[in-house]
């Protein structure tokens, strides 16, 4: 299935709360003192570089460049 700009873009849009929440989330974890190799804070790191490297993906795909599509 091929998809379209507009609806790689729509899931992109849609990842970036997700994204952000993820980031404050590390950012308190590490505020409050988990430090760099506790699992919960290493589980968190993990899904916010999955989350973060499926956004850049769909946002590739939205550009209108073609950056990420097959050429045509």
């Amino acid at each position: 299935m091929k998809l379209q700009r507009w609806q790689a873009w729509k899931v992109n849009e849609a990842l970036g709360p997700s994204l952000r929440y993820l980031g404050r989330l590390r950012n308190r974890m590490v505020k409050v003192g988990f430090v760099g190799n506790d699992p919960l804070l290493e589980l968190v790191n993990q899904c916010f570089d999955k989350v973060q490297e499926l956004s850049m993906k769909f946002h590739y795909l939205s550009c209108k460049s073609g950056v990420g599509l097959p050429n045509e």
